[in-house]
């Protein structure tokens, strides 16, 4: 984990690899409470750290001016320190917040997450030099649907159209060097940042269970507490003021929780639910930003160095602080974090000799002795993962790709993947836009588009009308040729919606949070109600072709078979706008019919029509009404493959139906025909709506995948 965070968001996101224009690149991004660290790799494995404003972190914290302007990184704390009430150091931790007081009008908290979404997203896009099509968020087990959902919004803020969840405790769990799980067995794995999460993992037939989870005040923030206090004592300040680091209260602060949670007892602290902060202001930190970063970073550099130099202020005498230091001032915090681990094991109700140990994560894992420490109080073989801060980004890596491929870092002698330069018509990296859809995806929409324009116009072409006798005027045509084309430009925009929706989301964040399904939702609407539209003009320009004064019975033809479908595709668009869950493999896909049935109804009609049109009706050739047949076997066929969405249904139910469709061509069924086909287009869509709002949508190999 990044240090000193309480929980992990990993974002793993899919380039191209700009330095030799071949294999891709992905970037793991491990988002703690206080910083952001994030791991560039190739497709050989190789890694490296990526950097920010020259640090290998980013710090989490956003600022937000009064004019809504949202700052990251550095330039954050630089302009926090003049204005500290605008800074918030763990935006992760507020992103239920419907609205925080941050600047301006207040903000939601899933904005400001997405603020630090989107700088990553910036600096990987200038790394790789290209843009990031594949997201996955891997979050603790403890954040439910509800969060969840505010997670892939705050993806949605930052560009990301899709992004995919995943487990973070069960990527370390399964995907750590050296430990290979058997099933019925469990480890436990405690990440060590801002705060202790213990998570009880175990290995089950299929996969992995997380069966106890807790969540102490035992972390990073608690043992700078810690550190400013054991400091205080050993070196106090020759004119101690509220304003110095190493006094253990804040005049910025102020009294409250953190004047409790600084005099109590580490030991004492609580133990509360997975994922949870402690109450609190969501604005200032609890210490002076400055004296803060002074004490993390020293704590830090103690950790690896032999000793770091903190220096006096008001006349202070300044302190050398060592990993000894640390480690005695940190020994109340430990015992506390060990106590929650010990807590989730029993809770988990798992037995000893079923265990394989316990796996410390996280920046704080970095001091030194804390395995013997973790292993003498919980009785447990322990050990720190190499490199604890960026842990459960590699077990990301390796979740997200082939497990078996090696992970390895960087080589010294290879280009370091920073050295990208940009032309001088190439545009500096802004904010990552929500893209439109690769060009396969637009096969979606125009399959069902031709064919709608191209029933319209061979039934028009193909039609009689005139003045037969003085006065009167007669219209002889295809009428449910018209009315499959009017349904299929309604199907179209709902698909056309759909895909190309996702790229309606606004540029600028909002203050207040849209929800995340407006962007589609819009989409599909206005698309659908082009379609109407398109089906009204086809009787339009039908009765202007023909002069046919009556417009109205051409528009009945047209429009009653098409609003029908345009409101069932209204209700899924409204489930979409009530947030429920977007289905694997989009909503474009999901609100698309699949092409086989439109291009054999297309091809049935068309060919029945061809056969009609070349002799009178009266004497039909046998051979003439053999294909005319033959065009309603496709209408059958294509009515069971959208009736139904499992392909054994639709094989047993296109034997049937094609008979029937078959034994009913005439030049006088047609419209029943096109009825029996329309109706089943309106049930594919009722059951389609039904499956987004209830259990989603079926893609296993024994149904018919949508939008193909």
């Amino acid at each position: 984990m990044a240090g000193d965070e309480q929980s992990s968001i990993v974002v793993v996101l899919t380039s191209v690899d700009a330095s030799n224009g071949v294999g891709w690149a992905r970037v793991c991004i491990d988002l703690g409470s206080a910083r952001t660290v994030a791991v560039v790799f190739r497709s050989d494995g190789s890694w490296q750290p990526l950097r920010f404003d020259g640090e290998p972190y980013l710090p989490s914290g956003v600022f937000r001016s009064d004019t809504g302007r949202v700052l990251t990184g550095a330039q954050a704390i630089a302009a926090a320190m003049t204005e500290p009430d605008h800074y918030l150091a763990d935006p992760a931790g507020q992103i239920r917040a419907q609205a925080v007081g941050l600047g301006g009008d207040p903000v939601a908290g899933v904005v400001l997450v997405g603020a630090v979404f989107r700088r990553v997203l910036d600096q990987t896009e200038y790394v790789c030099g290209g843009p990031v099509p594949e997201v996955v968020v891997v979050v603790p087990p403890g954040w439910g649907p509800p969060r969840r959902q505010l997670l892939e919004e705050a993806a949605q803020y930052a560009g990301v159209r899709r992004p995919i969840m995943v487990p973070a405790a069960v990527a370390v769990a399964a995907h750590t060097d050296g430990l290979d799980l058997p099933v019925a067995r469990w480890v436990a794995v405690c990440d060590l940042g801002a705060r202790a999460v213990v998570t009880v993992v175990r290995r089950n037939v299929s996969g992995f269970d997380v069966i106890a989870e807790l969540d102490a005040d035992a972390g990073g923030d608690r043992i700078d507490d810690a550190l400013a206090t054991y400091l205080a004592v050993h070196h106090p300040p020759a004119h101690p003021t509220a304003s110095h680091p190493l006094v253990a209260h804040s005049a910025a602060a102020g009294p409250g929780p953190a004047t409790a949670r600084q005099d109590a007892d580490p030991a004492s602290a609580p133990v509360t639910e997975p994922g949870t902060r402690p109450a609190g202001p969501a604005g200032p930190v609890r210490r002076p930003m400055v004296e803060r970063l002074m004490l993390r970073t020293a704590k830090e550099a103690a950790t690896s160095a032999p000793g770091v130099v903190v220096p006096g202020v008001n006349g202070g005498p300044a302190a050398m602080l060592t990993a000894a230091h640390v480690h005695a001032a940190a020994a109340p915090v430990i015992d506390t974090a060990v106590k929650a681990v010990r807590q989730a094991v029993e809770a988990a109700e798992v037995t000893a000799e079923t265990g394989c140990g316990l796996l410390l994560v996280g920046g704080t894992a970095r001091i030194p002795g804390l395995a013997e420490d973790f292993a003498a109080g919980t009785g447990l073989p322990t050990r720190v993962l190499p490199q604890p801060e960026l842990a459960t980004a590699l077990a990301a890596l390796r979740a997200a790709s082939n497990p078996d491929t090696p992970i390895t870092p960087l080589r010294r002698d290879r280009p370091a993947l920073g050295s990208v330069t940009f032309g001088p018509g190439r545009a500096q990296p802004g904010l990552a836009r929500p893209g439109l859809p690769p060009w396969s995806q637009l096969l979606a929409p125009l399959v069902p588009a031709v064919a709608s324009v191209l029933l319209a116009v061979y039934a028009t072409l193909a039609g009689e009308g005139g003045d037969r006798y003085p006065g009167h005027t007669y219209l002889a045509m295809n009428t449910g040729q018209v009315a499959m084309a009017a349904v299929l430009a309604v199907v179209a925009g709902a698909a056309a919606g759909a895909h190309f929706g996702p790229a309606l989301q606004p540029v600028r964040l909002p203050a207040r949070r849209p929800p995340a399904g407006l962007p589609v939702t819009a989409g599909i609407l206005a698309a659908t109600g082009l379609g109407l539209a398109t089906g009204a003009f086809y009787a339009v320009a039908i009765a202007a072709y023909y002069q046919w004064p009556y417009h109205a019975q051409l528009l009945r033809w047209t429009l009653i078979p098409a609003i029908p479908l345009a409101a069932i595709i209204a209700v899924a668009a409204w489930l979409v706008y009530r947030g429920v869950p977007e289905p694997g493999i989009g909503w474009g896909p999901a609100m698309t019919i699949p092409h086989p049935p439109i291009i054999l109804a297309t091809v049935g009609m068309c060919t029945m029509t061809w056969a009609y049109h070349h002799v009178h009706p009266g004497d039909i050739h046998w051979r003439y009404l053999l294909i005319a047949r033959c065009g309603a076997l496709l209408i059958g066929l294509a009515t069971a493959y959208v009736l139904a969405d499992r392909h054994l249904t639709q094989t047993i139910a296109a034997v049937p139906l094609g008979i029937i469709t078959a034994a009913l061509a005439d030049y006088r069924t047609t419209g029943i025909l096109a009825g029996i086909w329309i109706t089943a287009v309106a049930c594919c869509w009722i059951r389609r709506t039904w499956q987004i709002g209830t259990y989603g949508i079926p893609t296993d190999n024994n149904h018919a995948r949508p939008g193909r």
